[in-house]
C-alpha cells in the first residue's frame, strides 16, 4: 500500500543542562514549549535540533513564499498581455522564482485582468477632438496549497496610451506584492 507523508511538522530539541554531564546515555527530549523556554533562559545548550517537513507541507506565511505560479487571468481583451508583463517584472525582481507548473509553487496568483478602450470627442461644429481612452483592471489573490489567502489587490489604471495601461497595473501589482512579501519576511526575521 501506497502512503503519503501527510505534511506532519516534527520538532524535537535534544538537550543538556549548561555544564552539567550527561547522566545517561539517553539525551532528555523536550517538549516545544519546554524547548523554547531552555533556549531563553540558558540552561540548555542544544545538540541537535532537527525540523522535518514534507515537501507538500503548505507554506504558512506569505514571506515563506519562494515559488509562484501564475495562472491565466481570465479571457477578456488584454488579460494575457497583463499576465506575461507581471510574470516578466516578477522575473525581474529577483526576491520571486515564477514557475511554469502550479505543482511546482509554493502559491498560485489568479484573479482577473482586463483592458479596455474607449473612444471618446469633444467639442463641437468644426472643433471636434476625439481620442482614445484606455483603462486596465487587475484583481489578484496569492492562495497557498492549503487553500489560504495570503495577499490579495485591486488596481486599476486610467492612461491615454494604450500600451501603458497595461505596464501600469503589472508594475503597481509587482510593487505591492515585492513590498508585502518582503515586509513579512523582515517581520520574521525581527522575531
Amino acid at each position: 500500500m501506497n502512503r503519503q507523508f501527510l505534511g506532519l511538522v516534527s520538532l524535537v530539541l535534544f538537550a543538556i543542562p549548561a555544564g552539567a554531564q550527561q547522566q545517561s546515555s539517553e539525551p532528555q527530549l523536550l517538549n516545544h514549549q519546554q524547548s523554547v523556554d531552555a533556549k531563553k533562559s540558558g540552561l540548555v545548550e542544544p545538540l541537535a535540533e532537527m525540523s522535518i517537513l514534507s515537501k507538500d507541507m503548505p507554506i504558512q506565511r506569505l514571506g515563506d513564499i519562494k515559488k509562484i505560479f501564475i495562472s491565466p487571468l481570465g479571457t477578456a481583451d488584454g488579460s494575457e498581455l497583463i499576465r506575461q508583463k507581471v510574470i516578466s517584472k516578477l522575473v525581474k525582481s529577483t526576491i520571486i522564482t515564477v514557475v511554469e507548473s502550479p505543482d511546482d509553487a509554493d502559491a498560485i496568483l489568479s484573479g482577473a485582468a482586463e483592458v479596455r478602450h474607449q473612444m471618446y470627442l469633444y467639442g463641437s461644429g468644426s472643433g471636434l477632438n476625439g481620442g482614445t481612452r484606455t483603462s486596465a483592471s487587475l484583481v489578484v489573490h496569492l492562495t497557498g496549497k492549503g487553500k489560504q489567502i495570503f495577499w490579495s489587490d485591486d488596481i486599476r489604471s486610467r492612461i491615454l496610451m494604450p500600451l501603458n495601461s497595461s505596464s501600469n497595473v503589472a508594475d503597481k501589482l509587482v510593487k505591492n506584492l515585492v513590498e508585502a512579501i518582503e515586509a513579512d519576511r523582515n517581520r520574521i526575521a525581527q522575531k
